[in-house]
Parts: structure tokens; sequence; C-alpha cells
């Protein structure tokens, strides 16, 4: 089963998720306090960063990630190929990074099935009042 997952930071929230995803933030104002915890959560950061990387890379290798993209504002897409949606979650929930980022995934049909199925839908009708429906729009 492929997926294409697109992966954002987790918005603000209270509690420990939002301490981590702002981190940074938190970060920078005690850089300004002059404090040397700063650099213990920087420290961190560039940990979780190189941890995801070399995740990715593992799961490139095993087949289960067949390719990712970051956009340059944060973020990124991949396309995952897993035997179930049971796999998929641990997948996604493997990334040590996976705390700090929200998933939204869509399944993938391979093009000529789907294109296949679409004109069967419209040989027997089914299509047609889709299709109409899209025209108005």
């Amino acid at each position: 089963m492929k997926f294409l997952v697109t992966i954002r930071n987790r918005p603000p929230t209270a509690g420990v998720v939002g301490a981590v995803t702002y981190g940074a933030t938190a970060a920078r104002a005690l850089r300004q306090a002059g404090t040397q915890a700063a650099r213990t959560q920087d420290d961190s950061w560039v940990e979780i960063s190189n941890r995801s990387k070399t995740w990715y890379h593992d799961q490139e290798q095993a087949g289960r990630v067949e390719a990712g993209y970051m956009f340059p504002e944060g973020g990124g897409i991949m396309v995952v190929n897993v035997g179930s949606f049971e796999d998929l979650h641990d997948l996604m929930f493997s990334n040590p990074g996976s705390i700090n980022l929200e998933h939204e995934v869509r399944p993938l049909l391979d093009f000529d099935a789907g294109m296949d199925k679409l004109a069967a839908s419209f040989a027997a009708g089914v299509g047609t009042a889709f299709a109409r429906a899209s025209a108005i729009q």
C-alpha cells in the first residue's frame, strides 16, 4: 500500500508538546538572558534533526520510504510503501521527531489502475453525473 504523507510542524499546544514544539523559541529567550541552558536546547534540536535524517535513510534503504522532499519553509512530503495502516502508523511514529509533527496521509493508486477504474465507472454511467457536476463548478 502506497501513501502520500504530508508532514508539518505541530501547531502550539499547552503542555509538554507545546514546550517541545517551541523549544527553539524558548532557546532564543534563554540565550538573550545569557544562560547556558539555551545551548543545551539547541543541541537537542540538532540531535533530533540528525536522528530523523538517519531514520529517513534507514527507511529508504529498507524500501518503506520511496521518496521524500522538504518544503523550504519546513515540513515536507514522503511517498511510503507499507503493508497495512498499522505498519504506516508504526513507521510514522518511529521517526525520532514525530512528537513535533503532524501527518496528513492520502492513499495512492497506481496511475494506470486508477485510470482504468475511472474509465470503467464512466462506461457504467456512474462517472457521468460526477463529470457534469465538475463541469458546472
